[in-house]
């Protein structure tokens, strides 16, 4: 008699997650990511994604744009997303990772704030993550990684939550200088200087400073805002300077292992790069998004090339121990950026 709370507590638990699982010895080749669909779209660039055959795809976030308090009205978009016929074959033949930024999170721009970020939590892991996930017993947020490949071809991908408890943006006041701003493509929001403002919060900063010391041949660290961008007005990890320094230093520290960032969120695709101070390359791809797209370019002085005004998609394609081959790639396959850097020791 005592199993049958567990049991009835199990029928009404319902996970959707559906995807098929990552072998720990795979070794990854391809791997695909995007972000930013809206889950009431067409979406046929499932299709075009999947005949690229990548190992697995990476969602960098706003996989849905629910902007919701009400976990009912967030629960029939993902369903929306998860019946879609085109996403529907391509999750039953390639393994998903994901994160998630404001939309998917609960509210445009949120973070630590958002009211319902714990029931925004267990419905995206319903989604995205099994019964047993490890994301599931961790007090704060959705970050986790996962270790993939044998010795010498071991891919470390790092998926950072950016939202849990990032602390408030502050906007620009000066109706000028927000004019000037806006006709240069550029956002609302200005710089917080204050030491203390946080992106991941003190718990995610000891999982991050752990994660870096793990053993691998290549690094993806994943996170749904954009690092390497210069001040652009809109959500980015310049909007909290002691944060990206930060980061910056983390990489640098243990650059011997190779590491290339993700992002997502702003509607275009697009590349950048910098050297950190002792010439090691630092690379960032954005790929969004997957339906979204925007007119506004603001400055960004590390970009390497024209950003993408079209929906997109991201591919890496690793020849371990040589280069890495990024590609930002439209809905019918064409090739609208390509940048190759090599393994460094």
């Amino acid at each position: 008699m005592r199993l049958l709370p567990i049991v009835i507590i199990l029928l009404f638990q319902k996970t959707y997650a559906s995807t098929i699982p990552l072998s720990n010895q795979k070794i990854v080749t391809k791997l695909a990511f995007g972000s930013c669909i809206k889950e009431h779209k067409k979406q046929k660039i499932w299709k075009q994604i999947r005949k690229d055959n990548p190992d697995l795809f990476i969602f960098l976030g706003d996989n849905i744009y629910a902007d919701t308090e009400d976990m009912e009205v967030m629960k029939t978009k993902y369903k929306k997303l998860w019946n879609n016929p085109h996403f529907k074959i391509f999750k039953k033949n390639i393994p998903i990772m994901a994160t998630w930024d404001d939309h998917d999170y609960g509210k445009n721009d949120a973070g630590k704030e958002y009211p319902k970020k714990f029931d925004s939590k267990n419905l995206f892991l319903d989604f995205f993550d099994p019964l047993n996930s490890a994301r599931r017993k961790q007090a704060e947020g959705i970050h986790t990684s996962y270790i993939v490949g044998p010795p010498g071809r071991r891919l470390h991908i790092i998926i950072l939550d950016t939202r849990w408890s990032r602390t408030g943006l502050l906007e620009e006041k000066k109706a000028f200088t927000k004019l000037k701003r806006t006709l240069k493509g550029m956002g609302p929001y200005r710089p917080n200087k204050d030491p203390n403002s946080r992106i991941l919060g003190r718990q995610q900063w000891s999982w991050l400073n752990n994660e870096f010391q793990k053993k691998a041949d290549l690094r993806i660290l994943v996170t749904s805002i954009q690092v390497l961008a210069d001040y652009t007005g809109w959500e980015a990890w310049a909007n909290f300077p002691s944060e990206r320094n930060r980061l910056l230093k983390l990489i640098k520290k243990h650059r011997d292992t190779k590491t290339i960032i993700l992002s997502g969120d702003v509607h275009r695709g697009e590349i950048a790069e910098i050297k950190l101070k002792d010439g090691y390359p630092l690379v960032e791809v954005t790929s969004s998004g997957l339906t979204e797209t925007t007119l506004k370019t603001p400055p960004n002085k590390n970009r390497l090339f024209r950003p993408v005004l079209k929906p997109n998609y991201g591919l890496l394609k690793i020849d371990w121990g040589k280069k890495i081959t990024t590609l930002i790639k439209g809905k019918r396959g064409e090739i609208y950026k390509q940048y190759k850097t090599p393994f460094l020791k």
